[in-house]
């Protein structure tokens, strides 16, 4: 749980604290809104109905009788919001009292004057209950809801753009700036069959599959950027989990499941086929840039080794797994391993998935990811 957390960025981490504080906020506020509202109405219609309860009153006050008091009684009483109901003359004597006094908690009463010839002969008084008026949890979700759904579109704008926006933009287009990622592992996507996609979809191609190497890199500590003549190159910081490496591999394998589930119909042309390699990284080329190092040049070796759709891992990162139980993997084909001649790598395996909840947990992220329907501008050169 805590690695999960240290992955998630702080940004995400901010949108949702900020979800919460505005949705307290305005919870608040409609609750506001509506208890003001249901007072309104609450002595709205205590006024209108003791109102039509003097006039009905003026009759039996004139010449006293019990049953049309009693049948006046029983027809306030009628109502739900009503509790109490009674009618007294100018001596205070009472012609008819029903239901709870006036002055019970968590009643209001209005009072009205029964007049006869413009002369006032008594009063009524009905006693309503106030919670009768209060609104009640279904009109507040209701009244608060338009209100949530704008915060809530707000809060998955900042999820999904804000990590992009927050990291700096490379000073060169291909390469990848060690200011921004203290680069400790290497990903590879070769697109493999690069040479039978047509020049106007390659930028589509690569376009896309930035877009979701970048959905992928956003949550396991990594940048995403073309890799020109090959595809995309994919850093991974060490941020110091016991399990790094294990880590990083099962981003390798969501990437490269992504795209495998990812429809490449709206670029046209065949679906394009990829490989991926994955090794340590080290310093610099000479050009000042990562994928001028040997460790890249070796990583894209690695991917050209595996097969469609596949992905091999330099052995020296999959020793440092700590149980490498936890993967499917095989040693690499024996015939291949001449092509490691002149290479630091010594060996690599072919990695297939993870095991148990691993392999589940990396299998429901890849269709979350695939089925995403996201723009983003092509940063990938065409040529």
């Amino acid at each position: 749980m805590l690695e999960f957390i240290r992955r998630v960025p702080a940004v995400v981490w901010a949108a949702l604290a900020g979800f919460v504080a505005a949705s307290v906020v305005i919870l608040v506020l409609v609750d506001y809104v509506l208890e003001r509202r249901s007072v309104a109405r609450m002595d709205h219609f205590g006024e209108v109905l003791g109102t039509l309860a003097a006039e009905l009153a003026a009759g039996p006050m004139l010449r006293p009788n019990p049953v049309a008091f009693s049948n006046l009684g029983h027809t306030m009483m009628a109502f739900d919001e009503v509790v109490g109901f009674s009618v007294y003359d100018v001596d205070d004597r009472v012609m008819v009292f029903m239901g709870r006094d006036a002055h019970e908690a968590g009643t209001v009463h209005h009072t009205s004057a029964v007049t006869a010839d413009e002369a006032v002969v008594g009063y009524a008084r009905v006693v309503l209950d106030r919670e009768r008026f209060r609104p009640t949890v279904t009109e507040l979700v209701s009244a608060a809801a338009p209100f949530w759904l704008l915060v809530l579109a707000g809060t998955l704008l900042l999820v999904t753009v804000g990590p992009r926006v927050a990291r700096t933009a490379d000073s060169r287009p291909g390469t990848v700036a060690p200011s921004e990622v203290q680069a400790a592992f290497v990903l590879v996507i070769n697109l493999f069959d690069r040479k039978n996609v047509e020049r106007e979809q390659k930028g589509a191609v690569l376009g896309l599959v930035l877009e979701r190497a970048d959905q992928v890199a956003n949550i396991y500590g990594g940048k995403a950027d073309p890799y020109l003549g090959t595809g995309a190159l994919v850093v991974f910081d060490d941020n110091g989990g016991s399990d790094r490496c294990f880590e990083v591999i099962c981003a390798a394998l969501l990437t490269a499941r992504v795209l495998g589930l990812t429809s490449f119909r709206r670029v046209g042309g065949p679906r394009p086929t990829f490989r991926f390699g994955l090794h340590r990284c080290g310093e610099p080329g000479s050009d000042g840039t990562i994928e001028a190092s040997e460790e890249v040049r070796e990583a894209l070796l690695l991917s050209a080794l595996a097969p469609d759709g596949k992905l091999a891992v330099s052995e020296e990162v999959f020793a440092r797994v700590d149980g490498p139980e936890k993967l499917e993997a095989d040693m690499g084909a024996r015939g291949a391993m001449e092509a490691l001649s002149g290479t630091s790598l010594g060996g690599y395996r072919l990695v297939h998935s993870a095991v148990g909840s691993y392999g589940s947990v990396i299998e429901g992220q890849a269709q979350l990811f695939a089925g995403r329907r996201r723009s983003s501008t092509s940063r990938a050169d065409t040529r």
